[in-house]
């Protein structure tokens, strides 16, 4: 089950910042076909950047990777964006994807991040992530598909879904939250009640992100990524809030380069 959050109004306030912080993290990706008339269907999914000493690498699901090439295959007039990019070729920017852990690396330029008022996440000086994680408090954010629309030619809106929980259990790979809407406190830039049960489809890839104090500096630190909810685990469809898995990213080396699972086989 999940925890009641209350907090001090000092608690609070630090909270609502580190929910506004991961808003500004997030970003989405969308990909439409340019043929098809308007209103049109916006797929997408949600990512975020990670700045190394070796550059800015963005991070998503790999199955929001696989979806994009799929759709672009089938469709050759299919375009993708970041934001509000230029269309980008993403699956030509990858660096690295991990089926397994369902995580893809992309290269990501400082003019195209610059060009879209993006925020990164810096690591250089601070990677991997902390280790011990149960119990803490962390933000997540993502945009659902349902949630796009194509209110004119060209002009696509997007609305942000996420909140403030709390780590329920933790695994080598997995973050599990519980979710409940009535319980947990809201994002303040999603003002609105998600039921039990709501489409979470196109967050996954969204950052999850937490605050500590490490070397008595204050810091954000990205943790995890959204992958799924209760059911059709994998695809980027929770169907329900009930419980939130959340991929963690530690996997992820500077390089923009991702950890595998060791082959071989160990006794039972």
């Amino acid at each position: 089950m999940g925890v009641h959050l209350k907090f001090s109004p000092a608690e609070l306030a630090l909270a609502e910042a580190v929910s506004d912080f991961t808003l500004k993290v997030a970003s989405p990706i969308i990909w439409h076909d340019t043929t098809a008339g308007w209103p049109r269907r916006i797929y997408g999914g949600t990512c975020f950047f990670l700045r190394f000493a070796s550059g800015i690498i963005g991070v998503t699901a790999n199955h929001v990777m696989e979806a994009l090439q799929n759709a672009i295959v089938r469709n050759r007039k299919t375009i993708c964006q970041i934001r509000t990019s230029r269309p980008v070729d993403l699956p030509g920017l990858v660096i690295d994807r991990c089926s397994e852990r369902d995580i893809a690396t992309f290269r990501v330029s400082n003019e195209l991040v610059e060009a879209i008022g993006a925020t990164y996440l810096d690591c250089r000086s601070d990677w991997p992530p902390p280790n011990s994680l149960e119990g803490r408090a962390v933000t997540f954010c993502g945009f659902p598909e349902a949630e796009r629309a194509t209110a004119e030619p060209g002009a696509v809106t997007l609305f942000a879904c996420g909140g403030l929980a709390i780590i329920d259990a933790v695994t080598e790979r997995d973050l599990i939250v519980t979710y409940d809407p009535v319980r947990d406190v809201e994002a303040p830039w999603a003002p609105w009640k998600k039921p039990l049960g709501y489409n979470m489809s196109g967050c996954s890839g969204g950052p999850v992100v937490s605050h500590g104090v490490r070397n008595v500096l204050q810091r954000w630190f990205a943790i995890a990524m959204i992958i799924s909810g209760p059911k059709d685990k994998g695809t980027g469809e929770a169907e329900g809030w009930e419980m939130i898995t959340m991929r963690r990213i530690d996997a992820i080396q500077p390089d923009g380069t991702i950890k595998h699972a060791d082959s071989g086989w160990l006794p039972r």
